[in-house]
């Protein structure tokens, strides 16, 4: 997978998360996810 197709998938991972549970939309998802798509970059780009 290429890293710009993992940004998206990262990217509709948050909204999604955000969507779904608006009321609980935690800053701990998003900064879990962010960190996973930088974990994903940094892993690609070995």
């Amino acid at each position: 997978m290429d890293y710009l197709t993992s940004v998206m998938n990262g990217i509709k991972n948050i909204l999604w998360h955000i969507e779904t549970n608006r009321e609980y939309a935690s800053l701990e998802e998003v900064e879990r996810s962010l960190k996973n798509m930088l974990n994903d970059y940094e892993q690609i780009r070995k």
